[in-house]
């Protein structure tokens, strides 16, 4: 499912997603977060795995930067 993918990109990158947000409470250190490049190529390693080949393939072809803004 290509939403399933957007949720573990956005959690990935983004430094205020809830599971970043969540160990920030029960810590002290600050959440981590991937660069971009690195998350997609998360995405592509965990595609034919986790996600579904055809949509990883898909979601990495289109997803940008401006995307994030």
């Amino acid at each position: 499912m290509l939403y399933s993918i957007a949720v573990a990109f956005n959690m990935m990158v983004i430094k205020e997603s809830y599971k970043c947000t969540e160990k920030l409470i029960h810590s002290d250190t600050k959440p981590l977060s991937f660069e971009f490049k690195d998350a997609i190529g998360e995405l592509e390693r965990n595609a034919g795995t986790q996600f579904d080949q055809q949509l990883g393939e898909v979601f990495i072809k289109n997803v940008t930067r401006e995307h994030l803004q």
